[in-house]
């Protein structure tokens, strides 16, 4: 894969994550405020370790479509 496509293909996931956050948003606005609000009382060394998992997460399931 050359970078060009690289770039590209990084370009289309991050549209990706606004079109799946409006999705939601539209879907179903008082759950997102709800949720949105419970993480504002977690502690913020919680919120780390939830955003490593979710990254790890995505990670490894790029590493399994890929091949």
């Amino acid at each position: 894969m050359s970078d060009g496509s690289l770039v590209d293909t990084l370009w289309v996931a991050g549209c990706l994550v606004f079109v799946f956050e409006g999705l939601m948003l539209a879907a179903m606005p008082a759950g997102w405020q709800k949720m949105m609000s419970q993480m504002a009382t977690l502690d913020p060394a919680k919120l780390r370790w939830i955003g490593v998992g979710a990254m790890l997460v995505g990670l490894v399931g790029i590493k399994l479509l890929a091949h």
